[in-house]
């Protein structure tokens, strides 16, 4: 994750808390490398709860270079493909670890 810091502090200089301060911004950006930051690590890893596959890496990256931008309806797009690659990956994932229902010994 060290190669994405030099990127995020170039386009949302509101994280060095140098030019003018704004509150909506900082939690705007805050949120955004949050984001970032999960997408491109699993991303990277080919892996988040199972492996992933091509076009889930694919449009988690095209997602993380959207999150970089500071123009703000593409950073909304890029949370947007961010939130819609990895919630349905999240569900799927906490309904393949469900308990198994209860077998009964006298059976």
């Amino acid at each position: 994750m060290k190669f994405v810091l030099p990127f995020i502090f170039v386009f949302n200089p509101s994280v060095l808390l140098v030019v003018e301060f704004s509150w909506m911004e900082f939690l705007w950006a805050m949120l955004r490398i949050g984001v970032l930051t999960y997408v491109v690590t699993t991303a990277l890893a080919v892996y988040d709860r199972r492996i992933l596959g091509r076009i889930d890496v694919t449009l988690r990256l095209v997602a993380s270079a959207l999150l970089l931008i500071e123009i703000p309806w593409v950073a909304g797009l890029g949370l947007a493909l961010a939130l819609a690659t990895v919630i349905p990956h999240l569900l799927k994932a906490g309904a393949d670890r469900s308990p198994a229902a209860p077998v009964s010994a006298g059976s």
